[in-house]
């Protein structure tokens, strides 16, 4: 093997921290929209620390280790254990009953960590039953940059609350219906493309939502010499595939957006009048575009049985040049600009068949 190249690393596990963070960002805002209630303190207990003059475990390829909380002399004796540990960064897993936290090195480039909690704050946080980080090149021969492939598996996702009796915790576990996320992702530096192969999260209560996009322009990387390269164009959205086959996404995870702007007194009028002046512009709209009529009524369908959708629904948006954030707030802030921005895109949509 080639030598390895230290700053490359920092920003392999860069890129890797950016991916986690989106999965964080995806479990907050996909997971049960409310929590059970709470109670007195109660932790569950961890694994007795091994005994002094005990032996150091072989080094391996494969090593586990069942306390990510355990003194640093542990990650000292066993690099995997810790190369897997700095990996998650500010995203460290805490104690999460009910059993041990674990986390195994299986290969060069994969973490698997078990029963880990991803805190969002000293009280609410998610529970993994595992999660899995593939392709994340700790080593790598100096040389150019080349692409990096990562993919993400967290599986058996549920809320976790701490400080809850044992009973109560208990109970709480079993009316969790968990769900699993899925980010595969390749991201070229010499390029500045990022390509979402998938993002996808899927549950018995939350169906199936997928997603995959092309960004073009994107910085993730700092040159060898840790100058941020000069960019000829901001970060744009190229392409997006979306897949939204669930009967309680919108009402449970987008609706509570849209109540931000409702007003207190009388919100269902407002709403109603808003879903129809949405409509009406749709109907106007997306055919000045170029979208085809089937494209227009599936989308106007699909406003019209939000939030409860009556079907899968699958968009499909291709650009003719990248369409970045500014160019969206100023369309939203400005409508008169959107129907030119709206000319730069190709949009297809369906809204037809059984959901599950």
């Amino acid at each position: 093997m080639g030598v390895t190249n230290k700053a490359s690393v920092t920003r392999t596990r860069r890129v890797a921290r950016v991916l986690l963070g989106l999965v964080a960002t995806a479990i907050a805002a996909a997971g049960p929209p409310s929590a059970p209630a709470h109670g007195p303190a109660h932790r569950a207990a961890r694994p007795a620390p091994a005994k002094p003059g005990s032996a150091a475990p072989a080094q391996a390829a494969h090593s586990a280790q069942p306390d990510l909380t355990g003194p640093e002399a542990a990650m000292a004796r066993d690099p995997a254990l810790r190369r897997c540990r700095d990996l998650l960064g500010p995203l460290s897993p805490s104690e999460s009953p009910p059993g041990p936290v674990s986390v195994e090195a299986t290969g060069p480039e994969e973490c698997r960590f078990r029963n880990i909690r991803l805190g969002l704050g000293s009280f609410v946080g998610y529970r993994m039953d595992t999660l899995l980080v593939r392709g994340i090149p700790f080593e790598r021969p100096q040389g150019p940059l080349a692409p990096v492939h990562a993919r993400v598996e967290a599986r058996g996702i549920t809320l976790a609350i701490r400080d809850q009796p044992a009973k109560l915790a208990w109970m709480s576990r079993q009316q969790q219906v968990p769900f699993d996320l899925v980010l595969d992702a390749t991201y070229d530096p010499a390029a500045t493309t990022l390509v979402l192969d998938e993002f996808s999260m899927d549950g018995a209560l939350l169906g199936h939502v997928g997603l995959r996009a092309r960004l073009e322009n994107v910085q993730l990387l700092t040159t060898r010499a840790g100058a941020v390269p000069e960019m000829q164009a901001p970060p744009g959205l190229r392409s997006l595939h979306l897949e939204l086959d669930s009967r309680t996404f919108l009402s449970s995870y987008v609706l509570p957006l849209i109540m931000n702007l409702l007003p207190d007194e009388d919100p269902d009028a407002a709403f109603q009048a808003g879903r129809a002046k949405g409509i009406a512009a749709i109907n106007v709209l997306l055919p000045a575009s170029g979208a085809s009529t089937d494209t227009t009524a599936a989308v106007v369908q699909l406003v019209s049985d939000f939030p409860h959708p009556k079907h899968p629904t699958v968009l499909d948006i291709e650009a003719n040049t990248p369409i970045t954030p500014d160019a969206v707030l100023a369309a939203v802030g400005d409508p008169g600009r959107l129907p030119a921005l709206l000319r730069a895109l190709a949009v297809t949509a369906t809204y037809a068949g059984t959901l599950r």
